[in-house]
């Protein structure tokens, strides 16, 4: 994945936690998410594209 979401999660001044409760899924879920240790499901990568309001085109076009 091309897009660097814990770097635009800190850009946009949002908490992990948040972002997890946000998506259904434990602080540590998240986590190994964002450490590429787990892969997100679809939805949840919608939800955090759409949480962080960047534009679905230009992501999915960088995955």
């Amino acid at each position: 994945m091309n897009i660097d979401f814990k770097a635009e999660i800190q850009k946009q001044g949002f908490k992990q936690g948040f972002i997890a409760d946000k998506l259904g899924i434990s602080e540590t879920a998240f986590s190994n998410k964002l450490a590429g240790r787990y892969k997100f499901t679809t939805d949840e990568f919608v939800k955090l594209v759409n949480i962080l309001k960047l534009n679905p085109k230009k992501v999915f076009k960088e995955v």
